[in-house]
């Protein structure tokens, strides 16, 4: 955590991750603030932000995939090279993590939580291209920044305070990711055009 400025495209958030950390520190030595400091890995599954600017890599590859899909699209392009790797964390699995820390961790020495399994974006590609039927050639664009090249938690001080904290396999929680996508879209189209039936 304090090897060094944070990857330049992640600077100011990692930066304000530190901080906030020792301020929760602080707080509970001198006030007896009772926080703890959970640490999740890169989070994906429904509600995460649609908003093509700020979205993460799970939500944008889904919309791209689908929309390549209904638009009869022959290809799409990713941004980088694909050999980046992240560790994908189910939002609920999350959730259910942050909810059993809170109820039976007192320190605040910071936990990492995910799922110990790191993902290529060139292998996360593929898998929601198949699981969205975007059967098109897959581009990757290297002049594009790939971002940190590996991310990867170490998770075993959670898993040995909280147990077992990530049940959901990476291929269904994109499954169920890209039905809620689906919903919202079709929602949206139908308010669009019949903003009455809603």
């Amino acid at each position: 955590m304090w090897e060094g400025y944070p990857e330049s495209t992640n600077g100011p958030y990692g930066i304000s991750k530190r901080n906030s950390w020792v301020q929760l520190d602080a707080y509970r030595k001198e006030f007896g603030f009772n926080g703890i400091y959970l640490i999740p890995a890169s989070m994906y599954g429904p509600r995460d932000s649609l908003d093509p600017a700020r979205s993460h890599v799970t939500s944008a590859l889904i919309q791209r995939c689908c929309s390549a899909v209904r638009d009869g699209a022959a290809s799409i392009t990713v941004w980088g090279s694909g050999v980046a790797t992240r560790e994908f964390y189910y939002v609920e699995d999350a959730a259910a993590a942050l909810i059993k820390g809170a109820e039976i961790y007192n320190d605040t020495t910071p936990l990492n939580i995910g799922t110990g399994q790191e993902t290529s974006v060139r292998d996360l590609t593929s898998i929601i291209a198949r699981l969205t039927g975007f059967g098109g050639e897959i581009v990757f664009d290297s002049s594009k920044p790939d971002g940190e090249l590996r991310r990867l938690f170490d998770s075993s001080k959670a898993r040995a305070v909280l147990g077992e904290i990530s049940p959901t396999p990476l291929e269904e929680g994109l499954r169920r990711t890209i039905d809620w996508y689906r919903e919202v879209v079709i929602e949206e189209l139908l308010l669009a055009t019949c903003p009455r039936l809603l």
